[in-house]
């Protein structure tokens, strides 16, 4: 796979065919306006950084004249078998490899569409292409420091430093009550993590949908605490 084109060959012995399939590029400046408006919608941002293309943001950028998935007219493919139905097997068989490609990396679709990968990370965050490879100037994990022990330090006190009575029970006990407060601020939570396992993830043995499965889970927690969200 290149920029904008697929080659590959079909083994149908004894014969071999070659195919290649032409997708129509964007150029640079165009792919600038692409990530200019994506950049302005963290969730779609969020979606290319866990390489994931959702049709909402297929709708979005078709609704603002910019169109990533081609229409099938405007892709050129070719085989060199003799087949007079176009596609031939042999070409669908190319696409259905695509697709599949492209459900597990959807940053494939900029690839077919001319913007190199390491363009369509500078274009989302600015940083030139060595820096995405070394992450030096990553802020995180300049901050990173090495450790001896992943537990804190136990400081030694003698009785005499503890204030009141040293017992069991006061040592044991907070000094201060707990709060009674039980009020309990709703809070949503992406649901991009389990949506992206698909409806039937490989670890999923029921014949239901697992999203479907989550949702109603979600919705029995949630009617279970609602006297606590709504004090």
């Amino acid at each position: 796979m290149e920029l904008g084109l697929v080659r590959a060959k079909a083994e149908a012995a004894p014969n071999e065919y070659d195919m290649t399939i032409l997708f129509p590029t964007w150029s640079d400046d165009l792919g600038r306006q692409v990530f200019d408006l994506i950049r302005q919608h963290p969730h779609f941002l969020c979606e290319i950084g866990s390489k994931q293309i959702s049709e909402e943001l297929v709708h979005f950028l078709q609704q603002q004249g910019f169109v990533l998935l081609p229409q099938l007219s405007t892709v050129q493919h070719f085989c060199s078998c003799s087949d007079r139905m176009r596609p031939c097997k042999h070409l669908v068989a190319l696409y259905s490899d695509l697709i599949a490609r492209i459900e597990q990396n959807g940053l494939l679709l900029f690839e077919l569409r001319g913007l190199a990968k390491d363009v369509v990370y500078q274009l989302l965050t600015g940083l030139a292409p060595s820096h995405l490879d070394s992450h030096q100037d990553c802020e995180f994990n300049s901050r990173l420091q090495a450790v001896d022990t992943y537990y804190p330090n136990v400081c030694k006190i003698s009785p005499s430093q503890w204030k009141g009575e040293l017992t069991a029970e006061s040592f044991w006990q907070l000094s201060s009550p707990l709060p009674t407060d039980k009020r309990v601020v709703a809070r949503r939570v992406s649901g991009i993590a389990v949506k992206k396992q698909g409806d039937f993830p490989s670890f999923w043995v029921d014949s239901n949908s697992f999203i479907e499965a989550m949702e109603q889970l979600y919705e029995q927690v949630k009617s279970k605490n609602k006297s606590f969200l709504d004090e």
